[in-house]
Protein backbone atom coordinates (compact mmCIF):
# COMPACT_ATOMS: atom_id res chain seq x y z
CA UNK A 1 0.00 0.00 0.00
CA UNK A 2 2.89 2.35 0.68
CA UNK A 3 4.05 2.00 -2.93
CA UNK A 4 0.52 2.65 -4.14
CA UNK A 5 0.28 5.82 -2.06
CA UNK A 6 3.68 6.92 -3.30
CA UNK A 7 2.60 6.45 -6.90
CA UNK A 8 -0.59 8.39 -6.20
CA UNK A 9 1.50 11.27 -4.87
CA UNK A 10 3.72 11.15 -7.96
CA UNK A 11 0.66 11.17 -10.21
CA UNK A 12 -0.78 14.14 -8.30
CA UNK A 13 2.46 16.16 -8.65
CA UNK A 14 2.51 15.37 -12.38
CA UNK A 15 -1.11 16.41 -12.73
CA UNK A 16 -0.26 19.75 -11.11
CA UNK A 17 2.46 20.28 -13.71
CA UNK A 18 0.15 19.16 -16.54
CA UNK A 19 -2.75 21.37 -15.53
CA UNK A 20 -0.91 24.42 -14.16
CA UNK A 21 2.34 24.54 -16.11
CA UNK A 22 2.65 28.33 -15.66
CA UNK A 23 2.50 28.08 -11.89
CA UNK A 24 5.91 28.12 -10.18
CA UNK A 25 4.78 25.16 -8.10
CA UNK A 26 4.65 22.97 -11.21
CA UNK A 27 8.45 22.74 -11.24
CA UNK A 28 8.47 22.03 -7.52
CA UNK A 29 5.90 19.29 -8.05
CA UNK A 30 7.99 17.60 -10.71
CA UNK A 31 11.03 17.76 -8.45
CA UNK A 32 9.08 16.18 -5.58
CA UNK A 33 7.71 13.51 -7.91
CA UNK A 34 11.19 12.70 -9.24
CA UNK A 35 12.70 12.45 -5.78
CA UNK A 36 9.81 10.31 -4.53
CA UNK A 37 10.11 7.97 -7.51
CA UNK A 38 13.82 7.60 -6.78
CA UNK A 39 13.12 6.93 -3.10
CA UNK A 40 10.64 4.25 -4.15
CA UNK A 41 13.31 2.61 -6.28
CA UNK A 42 11.82 3.59 -9.64
CA UNK A 43 14.92 5.02 -11.29
CA UNK A 44 13.40 5.05 -14.77
CA UNK A 45 10.41 7.13 -13.72
CA UNK A 46 12.65 9.43 -11.69
CA UNK A 47 14.89 10.02 -14.71
CA UNK A 48 11.88 10.78 -16.94
CA UNK A 49 10.52 13.26 -14.42
CA UNK A 50 13.89 14.94 -14.01
CA UNK A 51 14.30 15.20 -17.78
CA UNK A 52 10.85 16.74 -18.06
CA UNK A 53 11.58 19.23 -15.30
CA UNK A 54 14.85 20.32 -16.91
CA UNK A 55 13.28 20.53 -20.38
CA UNK A 56 10.13 22.41 -19.37
CA UNK A 57 11.63 24.63 -16.66
CA UNK A 58 15.23 25.31 -17.72
CA UNK A 59 15.31 28.59 -15.78
CA UNK A 60 14.13 26.97 -12.57
CA UNK A 61 16.55 27.61 -9.72
CA UNK A 62 16.34 23.89 -8.96
CA UNK A 63 17.54 22.75 -12.39
CA UNK A 64 21.35 22.87 -11.89
CA UNK A 65 21.18 20.55 -8.89
CA UNK A 66 18.72 18.29 -10.63
CA UNK A 67 20.93 18.02 -13.70
CA UNK A 68 23.66 16.74 -11.41
CA UNK A 69 21.23 14.23 -9.88
CA UNK A 70 20.13 13.10 -13.34
CA UNK A 71 23.74 12.57 -14.42
CA UNK A 72 24.46 10.52 -11.29
CA UNK A 73 21.40 8.39 -11.92
CA UNK A 74 22.56 7.66 -15.45
CA UNK A 75 26.11 6.85 -14.33
CA UNK A 76 24.89 4.31 -11.77
CA UNK A 77 23.09 2.20 -14.37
Amino acid sequence: ERGYRGQQAIDTWQMLADNHSDDFRAAQGLEKAARLALNMGDREQSERLLARLIAEYPDSPMSPGLRDLQERLQEDV
